[in-house]
């Protein structure tokens, strides 16, 4: 008798529970931390540069990577001009514009969802089989809308913050 795989199962609520974290992270006053602000930036910012070079080397991804990018980019400076700032003694704050973010990663995570329901059995009601894992553009964009707008949102952080440090000094 055959054992079903249990992984899958058990990554459910692991990943619910990261979802959960992420769109919590969307709402309410956030402090600034600026060195873990720019841990996350250099790390979006080298996964960033890993999609242009895939975009080079397979040229199925580069229209997805680079639409995703500039799109992401575009709604993080939005997402800045709608950021409310607070400096107080106890510490400087900003307060992120709380559906921007929250609609981007469930937007990630609902085409996730639909990939896996596609690879795990339902494939059966599509006439042409589905791209492998890895294969497809439209999630490659989407993962690319995602980093380009963190890496727009949390560089536009940093500099409207050094930009107040600037100016108290």
């Amino acid at each position: 008798m055959a054992t079903p795989n249990l992984a899958p199962l058990l990554m459910i609520p692991v990943l619910g529970w990261l979802v959960w974290r992420r769109v919590r992270r969307q709402f309410g006053r956030q402090p600034f931390r600026p060195k873990a602000q720019m841990m996350r930036l250099v790390l979006l910012g080298l996964v960033a540069a890993g999609m242009v070079c895939l975009a080079f080397a397979q040229t199925m991804f580069a229209a997805a990577i680079g639409i995703g990018m500039g799109g992401g980019a575009s709604i993080g400076v939005i997402n800045l001009k709608l950021t409310r700032f607070e400096w107080a003694a106890d510490g400087d704050f900003y307060y992120p514009h709380p559906y921007v973010g929250a609609a981007l990663s469930l937007l990630l995570v609902g085409r996730l969802l639909y990939r896996a329901a596609i690879l795990e059995g339902m494939s059966s009601f599509i006439s042409q089989p589905p791209p492998s894992v890895g294969q497809s553009p439209l999630t490659m964009g989407l993962f690319a809308l995602l980093v380009g707008y963190y890496v727009a949102y949390l560089a536009g952080l940093m500099l409207v913050r050094s930009r107040h440090l600037s100016n108290t000094q």
